[in-house]
């Protein structure tokens, strides 16, 4: 059966997608609430030949279709950001050259459009709403994570005694361990190995770039990373893959949580 942790599995694409639709949609109901209340009482909201005959009607059309469309084709990465840093670089970017867009279009087309005050009220509204938006699907994504709706296909990178370790505690099941790669896989005995690790095992002189793709792995977990493994980081660095060094020994009980809220990125 189709389920949606089969579309946000492996990167953020699709979050991201419907996030920016949303945008869009929301970004025209606030010019539609706005220009109606701005003149009229709140019982005339219904009333949709008002916002029709209104100054903003063609402008908030366009702006809403431009909006989406940049932020489209604007996503450069795959993953979800929650800080404010994205907020400016993501959102106020894009209403900023959406705008341009849609007076382009207007002044090309001779669509009538006076420019008035109002138009400041407007878009320090649609600021306001995009921020708010923005901190709903912050906290949306979270729940969807714990929720094990979105999932993260996970390489665990380490000695065969830390990856053993770290397989013991019991994780969410938003823990995919696709496989692994034993620094050590030489020096072992590879029959123990097979019986106790279900999934792939890869040794450090493997191809990375082919993991990655056939695994479609969404974050890589250094066990421990120091200058023992710089060779390794080195080629793992190459890609844009979420890579995260999990020092064991700092790490209370290995507590999924604990590894989210605490960053240990290199």
């Amino acid at each position: 059966m189709f389920r949606l942790e089969k579309v946000f599995q492996n990167d953020d694409s699709g979050y991201i997608l419907f996030s920016n639709f949303i945008k869009s949609l929301i970004l025209f109901a606030t010019a539609y609430i706005f220009v109606i209340l701005s003149d009229n009482s709140i019982y005339e909201l219904t009333d949709f030949n008002i916002f029709k005959s209104s100054n903003f009607f063609f402008y908030s059309i366009l702006l809403s279709i431009i909006y989406f469309i940049i932020s489209f084709f604007l996503k450069n990465n795959k993953d979800y950001t929650k800080n404010f840093l994205s907020f400016l670089k993501e959102d106020i970017l894009n209403i900023i050259i959406s705008i341009i867009c849609s007076f382009t279009i207007i002044f090309i087309f001779r669509i009538d459009f006076r420019l008035e005050i109002k138009f400041i009220y407007l878009l320090t509204s649609h600021i306001i709403v995009l921020f708010l938006v923005k901190l709903y699907f912050n906290n949306l994504y979270q729940k969807l994570i714990d929720k094990n709706i979105i999932q993260k296909n996970i390489m665990i990178v380490g000695s065969y005694k830390d990856i053993q370790k770290l397989l013991s505690e019991k994780f969410d099941k938003i823990l995919i361990f696709k496989c692994c790669m034993i620094t050590d896989l030489s020096n072992l005995n590879l029959k123990l190995i097979r019986s106790e690790i279900k999934f792939p095992r890869f040794n450090e002189n493997e191809d990375i770039r082919s993991i990655l793709e056939y695994h479609s792995l969404g974050q890589i977990w250094i066990l421990n990373g120091d200058k023992d493994k710089s060779n390794l980081l080195s080629k793992i660095f190459k890609f844009s893959v979420d890579t995260l060094n999990i020092k064991l020994e700092e790490v209370p009980n290995i507590n999924f949580k604990y590894l989210l809220s605490n960053k240990f990125y290199f």
